[in-house]
């Protein structure tokens, strides 16, 4: 998580917000998981709806980073999202537009239009308890944007990305195992509160207290509902953040573009065909030597991918304009020939214009 605060996320003030549903709606997400990624893309697309509201503009993107977590303070199901986003949005040319006082009731208006289309969509809910859970006083959606980070605060940001990837229990908080095998489990803190909160003051909440009791059986079943499904993604990357924007940014960055070579990949193919056909002399001499100059004349800004013969020492010159040939000697490796420095799991053998190995 520290190339959140390091890397990802830009020198510009960030919100933390955390989206939440009402019980009514949880059990869906219990048993689909597969819900949760959409209730992140929720949380984001009502970002950007609201956000362009609020600047008046529709060309502006944030960027966002969700967290989905799917525990609540005694271990118990409670799906939620924990978002870090930008205090504004970046304009087309890369500008920043700060954002303005926050309309609260419109965030948590598109929200719950969010989450309802959603459920509509996967068919997990019909529209009359769309209309019947609309008529409540209290909805049970929550959004709560009050954590506020300054421009730089990287410390900040590594708190709170370290948070979005908790686990979800704590062996501190349990107490202790009783003789017949239960588990007393505490609360973060230590203060007691009603266990569930009441939605209103009409309505009474379950009993004060900051612990939970639990068989055995049942405590492992409260642990096991929070574990992630295979590939599952709990951390997600929107807007100006997301893996195709910064990728977009690092090449505009670098100057230096990278082009491949695929004639000469086919030929570099070709000629180990003809290595375990018993033809080595002839790729040594023919082939390796087109590769050689095929490669040279093109200048720093090519990239040729090709491997060395099994057992075989071939003498492969760096590309360079305009600087004086040198010469490695490479056995049974694949060779990467480039101008800028890429970092690889093995070595890297040269300066500027090095030649790469990837062993």
């Amino acid at each position: 998580m520290s190339s959140i605060a390091q890397s990802i996320c830009q020198p510009v003030p960030h919100r933390q917000s955390v989206w939440t549903i009402p019980k009514r709606l949880r059990i869906f997400f219990r048993f689909d998981r597969g819900l949760l990624g959409g209730l992140a893309r929720a949380a984001w697309e009502t970002i950007v709806e609201v956000f362009r509201f609020v600047l008046g503009r529709n060309d502006v993107l944030p960027g966002a980073i969700a967290g989905v977590q799917t525990f609540g303070d005694l271990i118990h199901f409670h799906p939620h999202v924990h978002v870090i986003a930008t205090d504004g949005a970046y304009t087309p040319n890369g500008g920043f537009m700060y954002l303005g006082p926050m309309d609260t009731n419109r965030l948590l208006s598109v929200w719950q239009r969010k989450v309802f289309e959603l459920l509509l969509a996967e068919e997990k809910i019909e529209q009359e308890l769309v209309d019947q859970m609309r008529g409540w006083p209290h909805s049970g959606f929550s959004v709560d944007h009050s954590v506020y980070l300054p421009a730089g605060d990287a410390s900040g940001l590594q708190r709170l990305a370290e948070y979005m990837v908790c686990c979800p229990f704590s062996l501190a908080r349990i107490v202790r195992v009783t003789k017949s095998g239960s588990v007393v489990y505490r609360a973060q803190k230590g203060d007691c509160r009603r266990f569930p909160t009441p939605a209103i003051r009409d309505l009474a909440g379950g009993a004060s207290h900051n612990f939970q009791v639990f068989d055995a059986i049942d405590f492992l079943a409260e642990l096991t509902q929070h574990i992630p499904d295979k590939g599952e993604h709990l951390v997600r990357y929107f807007g100006w953040y997301s893996y195709r924007r910064r990728g977009i940014r690092a090449k505009e960055a670098s100057s230096d573009a990278v082009k491949i070579d695929r004639r000469l990949v086919d030929e570099a193919r070709s000629a180990a065909k003809g290595q375990s056909s018993g033809k080595a002399s002839s790729w040594a001499g023919r082939t390796g030597a087109r590769l050689i100059g095929g490669c040279y004349p093109l200048g720093p800004r090519h990239v040729v991918f090709f491997s060395a013969l099994h057992r075989k020492n071939i003498f492969f010159e760096q590309c360079g304009a305009g600087t004086s040939p040198s010469w490695t000697t490479v056995t049974g490796c694949q060779i990467v020939i480039s101008q800028f420095n890429l970092r690889l799991k093995h070595g890297i053998v040269g300066g500027k214009n090095e030649m790469l190995i990837i062993l």
